[in-house]
């Protein structure tokens, strides 16, 4: 099959796919951030790229467009301020970190002819003969280590089993990643596990957003296509793979010291990481394949880790309240709080915690469609341009993201206008706009902007 080369602008980034190939999934193979809440359907219209072909320019909907010859694309506000959501674990957290992985350096008698025991005795023998079980990563690495270092070894382990072997002490290098796998946003932060410090985090759009902006289009995705299941899974692991490669360079940690991996999403994101059908969650009972935690080697899910690293895929309460809120349980401990104490996470699924003196309550809803903008005309996501504050006072007042002309308003300037329309009283108790005719109390230049 042929293949053509696409650009876009205004990054310069170049990737050649195969003809029939769509704009948007094209853009999604690249790495390039581009909306798509419809999930391909060609309604929403916030795919709109403009094509340079041939000399000629054309505004296109990317997800209905393929790419049939060479062509330049330009994605209109393509800066997305990804930065906010990663700078909230910029907070310091005080816990006491327990990654259930350390190193131990030791120093492993050489063979003789009189001491004919394997490489595994030896080290295990300097090890206290623990019992412990050798990864087959270990076992790979163990013959060169052991020889390159005149015997002095780092041994990285859990409490039964070895995972890795490399020669000379290292054991102040021990790292991990913690990755949120939202339905719209991916975060990973790189994470030192001697001390618990998060060294950087790096965001970027859930590349599964071509399939549709929520988890029911994406599950239907699952449902319909043959080789939907492995197409998402696919794209979120390579997300997660960007970012690691980043924040690997950026830190100087190589991929391959990452032993540790913590998960946390919705249940649909959860189940799609894995790769495991989450048909069934979708129409009632909303069955989920597995709530209780799930743990993997790197290797199996295609992340590009050490290759025996431990991951961890967090538990979920239900169908639609999932991991991610068994973090904001953690990291809130709402379960420690004495009276009443409501913990809310406004994503693209909106999830409530009640704990009345640590007794919990959880209940979830669809917000991405009123929130991220998906159906509402002058949506946007908090890319630069949107209106992310509002105040009314004498007179209407914008904050504007990137302090730039307005190009549309995201979810905490809708939250921020119904307060203030509540507040001033244009919206009244019952949820009604008032007309100007029903506004008298209202200054003569906010009665100018109802209509009648």
């Amino acid at each position: 099959m042929a293949e053509h080369k696409v650009i876009f602008l205004p990054d310069g980034i170049q990737k050649n796919v195969a003809e029939g190939t769509t704009i948007m999934a094209a853009a999604a193979e690249a790495g390039v951030e581009l909306e798509g809440p419809c999930g391909g359907r060609g309604t929403c219209g916030k795919c709109r790229v403009l094509v340079k072909a041939r000399g000629e320019e054309e505004w296109v909907l990317a997800c209905k467009t393929p790419v049939t010859e060479d062509m330049t694309i330009e994605i209109p506000q393509a800066a997305v301020a990804l930065h906010r959501k990663s700078a909230l674990t910029e907070t310091d957290v005080h816990i006491k970190i327990e990654p259930g992985i350390k190193k131990k350096a030791i120093k492993v008698k050489e063979a003789t002819v009189e001491y004919q025991a394997s490489d595994t005795e030896r080290l295990l023998s300097e090890l206290g003969n623990a019992l412990k079980v050798f990864n087959l990563e270990a076992l790979k690495s163990l013959p060169k280590a052991v020889r390159k270092s005149q015997g002095l070894v780092t041994v990285t382990m859990t409490d039964d089993e070895i995972l890795a072997v490399e020669p000379g002490d290292v054991t102040g290098r021990l790292f991990g990643i913690a990755v949120d796998i939202g339905t719209t946003t991916i975060v990973v932060s790189l994470v030192n596990l001697l001390n618990g410090e998060t060294l950087s985090t790096a965001s970027a759009t859930n590349a599964q957003n071509i399939f549709g902006a929520d988890v029911i289009a994406r599950i239907e995705h699952v449902m319909k296509q043959a080789q939907g299941l492995e197409q998402l899974q696919r794209r979120v692991v390579n997300v997660i793979n960007r970012l690691i490669e980043k924040l690997s360079e950026e830190c100087s940690v190589a991929p391959q010291e990452i032993v540790k991996v913590s998960i946390a999403g919705n249940t649909t994101m959860g189940h799609l990481f894995l790769g495991l059908d989450p048909s069934a969650i979708a129409p009632a009972p909303f069955t989920p394949v597995v709530r209780h935690d799930v743990q993997v080697e790197g290797k199996q899910v295609g992340l590009k880790v050490y290759p025996a690293a431990k991951v961890t895929v967090l538990p979920n309460i239900a169908g639609y309240v999932g991991a991610d809120t068994i973090a904001v349980i953690l990291a809130t401990n709402i379960y420690q709080e004495k009276g009443v104490t409501l913990a809310i996470d406004i994503g693209t699924n909106g999830e409530m915690v009640l704990s009345v003196n640590g007794n919990l309550m959880a209940c979830s809803t669809a917000a991405g469609p009123a929130f991220e903008g998906a159906h509402i005309k002058q949506g946007m996501r908090a890319a630069a341009g949107a209106i992310e504050g509002v105040r009314i006072e004498e007179d209407v007042m914008l904050r504007v993201i990137g302090n730039t002309a307005a190009k549309g308003i995201c979810g905490s300037g809708l939250i921020d206008a119904i307060a203030e329309l509540v507040r001033v009283g244009i919206i009244d108790q019952s949820g009604k706009l008032l007309g100007k005719e029903e506004a008298e109390h209202l200054p003569d230049n906010l009665r100018d902007r109802l209509s009648t």
